[in-house]
């Protein structure tokens, strides 16, 4: 029997390669529709709840923030320091002067919740900014707490002035009192040059006291005392500013595709399906030979059909006319003659691939028996619309000579060994010299002895059998088996030393999610016009009986 490399089983990663950039495109195109799900729900959840909340409208004010000035030349302190000034507009005795202006009718502390505070960049510019539900009210608060600014503003720049001149009114008082006691002196002067000494004297106080009145004068705060300037009153908000519809969509979006290409790599990391032709060649160790496209068209499972003869210009037959030449390619690198089709678990497409295997080797004019080995649920005689009365039971059983139990459906070169009636103990009969004798019959007189079996998992009659045959395929189902159902069958084969020639990837549609955008699984072929033999190809020469030949 002919070695096969031994399947790869170091996890996962190892059975499929390093991931790179083509992997990732791939997983996200086989959830994209999770991911789009997650990620609806997502918005779906922003939208709903940004719905359920109370609009709320916002008023701003631009406030010019100036030093008190008396006279044009004459201010006090230095510029204004605008966190300092972020920090007083936002505080209890400013909201206490809001609080007037709008009637009381709201706590000072209740009113500064909505109130916000920042500084325009590189201008002395405050812009104070109020939110409310009511948008009117917005713009109320908002006008009443900046014209609350500039009065408490203004208020301290006065109480400022008026600190200044108290000493200068201390000090005046103070020289009209000496000028009165000089004065006092003049009157009671004893002699001239003591008089002349006391009027020098009332002089100088004189100046003294009208230059401090002067400076008090120019120092008495104005009615027009400008400590800052409202650039833009507050308008009347049109819009709520919150719920923000666009920001929160577009927020939830971003997180959404986020949350679904996290869970789609996950539930990639976790899927166990099989998804391409890669999983199956690493679980197997061996190649794959064929992949046959899922037919939509076959709603009815049960319903046989044989497409290498009813559509021999549909994708489907070009894959089985693929696995033809594989097979052929195969047989003359080693002696290949009897060949056992099998599938991990039923309704993989085995008995399919056993018929359509056997009518695309007849039709490129090989000699071919196709056995129908299961004898627990035998399906193949179904096909050929074959009489099921005389089979392999009758060979192995009763003695019946294997050239007496063939059948002929449709004529030409491939011939049908049916199962015949179901025995009681099927694996003893398939593993038993006999089965063995009938094999190396029928392969010393045709080309190809193809064989269905039961599957691998549940019972032993395919694993009886696969020592006797020179190969062994794997049919997997692209839509149910999984990689690690691969495995195991792989491993069941292998405690058999059985050879294994390849797989067959079957019911493969590249429209599903999870399969791989590989082109060769998505390629269709069909003739442009049928050739000579029926759509079938090129029919192979034959030089003589119980020969192999490849295309």
């Amino acid at each position: 029997m002919s070695q096969t490399p031994e399947p790869t089983r170091d996890g996962e990663a190892a059975d499929r390669g390093a991931p790179n950039l083509g992997d990732y495109v791939a997983v996200l195109r086989r959830r994209k529709s999770s991911v789009a799900s997650l990620a609806g729900l997502v918005v779906a959840s922003a939208l709903l709840f940004s719905s359920l909340q109370t609009p709320l409208y916002g008023s701003e004010v631009r406030v010019l923030v100036k030093p008190a000035t008396i006279l044009p030349t004459i201010g006090l302190g230095v510029a204004p320091n605008l966190e300092t000034e972020k920090e007083l507009a936002t505080s209890i005795p400013v909201a206490e002067l809001a609080a007037e202006q709008l009637g009381g009718a709201a706590h000072p502390g209740q009113l500064l919740q909505g109130l916000s505070a920042s500084a325009a960049a590189e201008a002395e510019v405050l812009l104070l900014n109020y939110i409310h539900r009511d948008p009117v009210e917005a713009q109320r608060r908002a006008q009443a707490f900046a014209d609350a600014y500039l009065q408490f503003r203004r208020e301290q720049a006065v109480d400022d002035l008026l600190s200044g001149t108290a000493s200068l009114q201390t000090r005046m008082e103070q020289l009209q009192a000496d000028l009165r006691g000089v004065n006092e002196g003049i009157a009671k002067a004893a002699s001239q040059e003591e008089e002349l000494t006391l009027a020098s004297r009332a002089d100088t106080l004189e100046s003294q006291i009208a230059l401090l009145q002067e400076r008090i004068f120019q120092a008495a705060p104005p009615e027009n005392l400008r400590v800052g300037q409202i650039l833009e009153p507050a308008a009347l908000p049109s819009s709520p500013i919150s719920p923000n519809f666009v920001t929160n969509v577009g927020m939830a979006l971003v997180i959404g595709l986020g949350l679904g290409v996290g869970v789609a790599f996950l539930r990639d990391r976790l899927d166990d399906s099989l998804r391409g032709r890669r999983d199956l060649e690493a679980g197997i160790g061996a190649p794959v030979l064929a992949v046959i496209p899922h037919a939509s068209s076959w709603r009815k499972k049960r319903l046989e059909h044989l497409v290498s003869r009813e559509q021999p210009t549909s994708a489907a037959a070009e894959a089985y006319r693929t696995l033809r030449t594989a097979l052929l390619f195969s047989a003359s690198q080693r002696r290949v003659k009897t060949v056992l089709v099998t599938s991990p678990h039923p309704g993989e497409g085995k008995t399919t691939t056993v018929a359509n295997l056997a009518v695309s080797l007849a039709q490129a004019g090989k000699l071919v028996v196709a056995v129908s080995a299961d004898l627990r649920k035998p399906r193949l005689h179904r096909f050929f619309a074959a009489d099921n009365r005389v089979g392999l039971t009758d060979v192995l059983a009763e003695g019946v000579p294997v050239w007496e139990a063939l059948s002929n459906p449709g004529g030409g070169s491939l011939m049908l060994l049916t199962s015949g009636p179901i025995p009681g103990n099927p694996s003893e009969l398939l593993g038993s010299d006999r089965m063995r004798q009938t094999l190396n019959e029928l392969g010393d007189g045709v080309d190809f002895v193809i064989l269905d079996s039961t599957p691998l998992l549940g019972v032993a009659d395919a694993l009886t059998m696969a020592p006797l045959v020179d190969a062994v395929l794997l049919v997997a189902d692209a839509q149910r088996t999984s990689r690690g159902v691969v495995r195991q069958a792989r491993q069941h084969l292998d405690q058999m030393e059985a050879a294994v020639a390849g797989g067959v990837f079957n019911n493969f549609d590249p429209s599903k999610p999870r399969a791989y955008p590989d082109r060769e699984y998505t390629y269709t072929y069909k003739y442009e016009a049928l050739s000579s033999n029926g759509g079938a190809g090129p029919t192979m020469p034959r030089e003589g009986h119980g020969k192999m030949w490849s295309t």
